[in-house]
């Protein structure tokens, strides 16, 4: 079954979200705790739900403000940072990478401590990376820096996978540095791109 009928369906039936008009804009309302959450929350709600369906409910709006939140902060669509996520961990937050990434984002443990820094945020460790809200900001954060240093969506995504210095050796000698990774994040981008709209 494709993405975008999944996410269609849970958007003409959600499960336990009330949608009301308010000031001309659709919110919802939660009948767990009377929040607020707008469209695009509920949009990445239904994102991770379809994706991580043994989440809890809680986990699930969590992670969808933080998504929000940090795409927000840098002026990047929501289904760009998730499709990161999704190919870098499939939404694992203890996923370690053989090379030891780890969490959502999967972050390096050096480049982590590095960006603590750089961002004047605490580093408490390689357990700060298995925070799913510490991990996506460091991560967006990382991701913001090499688009600003390559300008280019796409050669930023390669950056994020492969690390700064080896795409611009690749680019200085003319290899070609789209990859697997890349097609499957703008793939995966562009699937919820279509489903949004």
């Amino acid at each position: 079954m494709q993405l975008g009928y999944i996410l269609q369906h849970i958007h003409n039936n959600p499960p336990d979200i009330k949608l009301a008009k308010s000031g001309g804009k659709n919110i919802a309302e939660s009948k767990d705790h009377n929040e607020i959450i707008s469209d695009e929350v509920i949009n990445i709600v239904y994102a991770i739900s379809v994706q991580c369906p043994y989440l809890k409910r809680k986990e699930v709006k969590r992670f969808a403000r933080i998504i929000h939140s940090e795409s927000q902060k840098y002026g990047y669509d929501w289904e760009l940072i998730m499709a990161i996520m999704k190919a870098e961990s499939a939404f694992d937050v203890k996923a370690v990478s053989r090379k030891g990434a780890m969490g959502l984002m999967q972050v390096m443990p050096e480049t982590a401590e590095w960006l603590a820094t750089e961002m004047d945020v605490k580093y408490d460790g390689n357990r700060s990376l298995y925070n799913p809200e510490y991990n996506i900001k460091l991560g967006v954060h990382y991701f913001d820096m090499m688009q600003k240093r390559f300008g280019d969506v796409e050669k930023a995504v390669t950056a994020y996978r492969i690390g700064p210095n080896r795409l611009k050796q690749n680019l200085d000698q003319g290899i070609d540095p789209g990859s697997a990774y890349l097609q499957e994040v703008m793939s995966y981008y562009a699937e919820l791109k279509e489903t949004d709209s």
